[in-house]
C-alpha cells in the first residue's frame, strides 16, 4: 500500500511538471506574419544568406525567405554596421548602425516592401536568438514598389522567424 501512494504522488508530481519547448519561436526554417488580417506560413524554399563585408565600415547583412504554398514571398532582412550580430532591434528610427527590411510579394502581383524609417510605421526586427538559426520577430507597414507615399500599403504583425544559417 506504501508503495502504491508512493507511485501515485510521483505520478502526480510528474504530471505537474512544467514542459519545456524547443526555445524556437516559429517553425524551424520559416517565416510566418499576419498579412491583411491572414495568419501565413511561409515554409516552402526557405533560404537564408548570411555576409560579413570587410569594407569600412563593416556591414554583417543577414537575409531569410521563402515562399508559401500559394507562391506569395515573403523575406526578412536586417544589416548591422560596426558590430557582430546580437539579440537587438533593428530598424529603430535615428538608430544609423542598423537597418531593417521586409518585402512581401503577393501571388496576385505587386510589390510591397519598406526599408528603415520610411513612413509612419517604419519595419522594425528583432532578433532573438542567434544560433544554427536565426530567429527573430517583425512588424510594420510595407508600401507598393516601396513609396511611402502610395495609398496602398499592407501592415504586417505578428511576424516571426526561425531561419537556418
Amino acid at each position: 500500500m506504501k508503495n502504491l501512494i508512493i507511485f501515485a504522488a510521483l505520478v502526480l508530481l510528474f504530471a505537474s511538471c512544467k514542459k519545456s519547448s524547443s526555445g524556437t519561436i516559429t517553425a524551424p526554417n520559416s517565416i510566418s506574419a499576419t498579412i491583411k488580417g491572414d495568419n501565413i506560413s511561409f515554409m516552402n524554399s526557405a533560404y537564408s544568406y548570411t555576409d560579413i563585408d570587410g569594407s569600412n565600415p563593416i556591414d554583417y547583412y543577414f537575409e531569410g525567405e521563402a515562399n508559401d504554398s500559394l507562391g506569395n514571398f515573403l523575406e526578412v532582412s536586417f544589416d548591422s554596421y560596426y558590430k557582430n550580430f546580437s539579440t537587438r532591434t533593428f530598424g529603430i528610427v535615428g538608430d544609423s548602425t542598423t537597418d531593417a527590411y521586409v518585402y512581401f510579394s503577393p501571388e496576385t502581383g505587386g510589390s510591397y516592401y519598406n526599408y528603415t524609417g520610411d513612413g509612419p510605421s517604419p519595419i522594425l526586427i528583432t532578433l532573438t536568438s542567434i544560433g544554427s538559426s536565426m530567429q527573430g520577430t517583425f512588424k510594420g507597414e510595407l508600401y507598393l514598389n516601396g513609396n511611402p507615399s502610395s495609398s496602398d500599403s499592407i501592415y504586417i504583425s505578428d511576424g516571426k522567424f526561425s531561419i537556418y544559417q
